[in-house]
C-alpha cells in the first residue's frame, strides 16, 4: 500500500471491545455444579431420614434456582460490544449470545454527548450514548470502575477528534 493511499484511511480516534468479566470458568462451573448436587443429595438424604421430609423441598427449590442463575450467567457471557469512533460516526456492534447475530448502530461524531449517571469518584451506574435523539446504553454488563473509565476516555477521544489538525 502506498503511503498516499494510507493518508486517506480512516483514522481510528477510539476503539474497545466490551465484554462481561466472568470468574468461573469450565473447571470452576463443573466444580460449583458438583459441589451443589453433591449438597442437595446429601441434605435430603439427611433431612428424609430424620423424617424431616417437607425440609427437603426448600432445598431442591433453592438448589433449582441457583442452576438457573448460573445458566443465565454463563449464557450471558459471551455477549459483548465494540465501540469503534471514526470520522464518518461512532459505530457500536452488539453481539448477544442465542439472537441472530450482531446488531450494528451508528451514530453520528459530531452531536454525541457521552452521558453517565450516579457518577461518583470513578464510579458509574449507567454509561448512555446520545446522538440526533438516538440513545445506545453501552456496558451494562461491565463493572461500575470500568463503565467509569470507558467514559471518560470516549469523551477524551471525542474531544481529540474535534481539534483541529494543523499541517
Amino acid at each position: 500500500m502506498s503511503d498516499i493511499q494510507k493518508t486517506f484511511d480512516k483514522a481510528v480516534y477510539f476503539e474497545r471491545e466490551l465484554r462481561p468479566h466472568r470468574s468461573l470458568g469450565g473447571p470452576g462451573r463443573k466444580a460449583f455444579y458438583g459441589t451443589a448436587i453433591g449438597f442437595g443429595i446429601l441434605t435430603n438424604l439427611f433431612a428424609v431420614k430424620a423424617g424431616m421430609t417437607p425440609l427437603a423441598i426448600p432445598i431442591d427449590l433453592t438448589l433449582a434456582g441457583l442452576a438457573y442463575a448460573m445458566n443465565r450467567s454463563n449464557r450471558s457471557g459471551g455477549e459483548y460490544q465494540k465501540l469503534t469512533l471514526t470520522d464518518d460516526g461512532l459505530e457500536i456492534r452488539h453481539y448477544v449470545p442465542g439472537t441472530r447475530g450482531e446488531t450494528v448502530k451508528t451514530l453520528s461524531p459530531y452531536l454525541l454527548q457521552v452521558r453517565t449517571t450516579n457518577c461518583r469518584q470513578g464510579i458509574c451506574e449507567k454509561v448512555s450514548l446520545e446522538s440526533k435523539g438516538k440513545k445506545t446504553e453501552i456496558g451494562r454488563f461491565l463493572p461500575p470502575e470500568e463503565k467509569a473509565q470507558v467514559a471518560q476516555d470516549l469523551k477524551a477521544a471525542l474531544h481529540k477528534m474535534h481539534q483541529p489538525t494543523h499541517i
